[in-house]
């Protein structure tokens, strides 16, 4: 089985699971640019990152003939809601894709102005609500400073749905 991973990422931490994966799997990592020919591969693998709640560049996917091959997308993300998670997992799985969520994480040094604002609005607003829980406080407080949640250990699902084809 010939395995292509296909990536975008814009703060580093959807990058940083490619690089685990691909040190784990044999597979051509190409960064999403131009046109990719996926041609002779058997699986795709593409990784991308959410952003207010869509995947980024997943419309990519979508526009390329992909039939007879086995897509994987991993989606990287900072949600602490399961439920949000699954909604999205879905989404994607029904347009024949199987789906994975991974945990990213957030680096203040590479967003800009309005998506600083954005998510300190969304704090704010978490932090507003009356019964919030103890999950969604510490959320709301955690997402106002960098972080990195990524984990190898979050691409064993991965690995084993890789091994199964």
């Amino acid at each position: 089985m010939k395995t292509l991973i296909i990536y975008t990422s814009r703060t580093g931490f959807t990058k940083k699971y490619v690089d685990y994966l691909s040190s784990e799997i044999d597979a051509d990592v190409k960064e999403l640019s131009g046109d990719i020919n996926v041609s002779g591969y058997d699986t795709i693998i593409f990784a991308s990152w959410i952003y207010a709640a869509r995947l980024k560049k997943l419309i990519w996917l979508d526009n390329h003939n992909l039939e007879n091959k086995n897509v994987i997308v991993l989606a990287v993300g900072i949600t602490n809601q399961p439920c949000q998670i699954d909604v999205f997992l879905e989404d994607i799985e029904a347009r024949g894709y199987k789906a994975f969520f991974l945990t990213g994480g957030l680096d203040y040094n590479r967003l800009g102005f309005i998506d600083k604002r954005v998510i300190k609005m969304i704090s704010k607003s978490y932090l507003k609500e009356v019964n919030i829980s103890i999950e969604d406080e510490i959320y709301a407080k955690k997402i106002l400073t960098s972080f990195d949640d990524t984990n190898k250990e979050q691409l064993q699902p991965v690995i084993n749905y890789l091994t199964s084809l």
